[in-house]
């Protein structure tokens, strides 16, 4: 077995080793080759798809995503091999700091390496409304003019500099502006669609903003704004995953998201 890079020519294999519950990943792989910050890689045998994983670099920190082994090869170790691998890459690359979200399985292999549990993430699903519920206020379509104010907020909370990734999804972006002032977006193109606030009311009215299209949201178990609104109208989590670090413990806001990205960015 030997690790190299993946490429496009590997994604006919994919639909061979992905977990059947996770859809079509293709895309989020393709998206990985189109980026210059993504780093894929895969673990073949004689040319079979064995594992695969990615890294995907904001400056000094890391998130690593779609760590996946062959159903044959499972219980091999080789889910940490791959692991190991890509954070020695990314220290290479100078991050400092190495996220990933692991199911509770998961988690236990993760910490063997070192990782280390920050918070858990609560989902929930099934999510109806009455239209009445969903009404909003202060929600406006992207303006370039807060691009400034969007970037420093996102960085207040993420603690990451990404702009560079989010700034593609800006165009369909949703603001909360009160006052003329920036106190929340929503990207409903970037993943599962992210929701930051640093208002309870920009939160909530975004929330309700996404929940016209959507009937599922995941945030930090530390939102207890978000989780309040939920359980006002009967909703509880179904499942848990925990948001892991490895180096720096980076500082970040995990009670402002109010809808997360995906498992491969927190």
């Amino acid at each position: 077995m030997k690790f190299a890079p993946f490429t496009a020519q590997d994604l006919i294999q994919i639909p061979s080793i992905q977990p059947e519950e996770w859809g079509d990943i293709r895309p989020h792989l393709q998206n990985y080759l189109d980026q210059d910050f993504s780093f894929p890689i895969k673990l073949e045998e004689d040319g079979k798809l064995i594992g695969i994983g990615a890294g995907i670099v904001h400056e000094n920190i890391a998130w690593l995503g779609h760590i996946i082994v062959h159903r044959d090869y499972r219980k091999q170790g080789l889910g940490s091999k791959i692991t190991q691998t890509l954070v020695e890459q990314m220290q290479a690359k100078g991050c400092e700091s190495i996220f990933l979200i692991a199911t509770d399985l998961g988690a236990t292999v993760y910490e063997k390496l070192g990782f280390e549990t920050q918070t858990t993430y609560e989902f929930y699903k099934e999510l109806r409304f009455e239209p009445k519920d969903l009404e909003t206020q202060n929600i406006v379509a992207y303006q370039p003019e807060y691009f400034n104010a969007l970037a420093q907020l996102d960085f207040e909370i993420s603690g990451e500099k990404r702009m560079f990734h989010l700034e593609p999804f800006l165009n369909e972006a949703s603001l909360f502006i009160k006052d003329g002032n920036l106190c929340g977006y929503y990207l409903p193109k970037l993943g599962d669609g992210m929701i930051n606030a640093n208002t309870a009311e920009a939160g909530i009215e975004l929330m309700k903003h996404r929940f016209k299209d959507f009937d599922y949201t995941s945030f930090p178990k530390n939102n207890q704004v978000a989780k309040d609104f939920l359980k006002h109208f009967g909703y509880t989590t179904f499942r848990e995953a925990k948001r892991m670090h490895f180096g720096l413990n980076q500082t970040w806001k995990a009670e402002n998201i109010y809808n997360r990205i995906g498992g491969n960015l927190g």
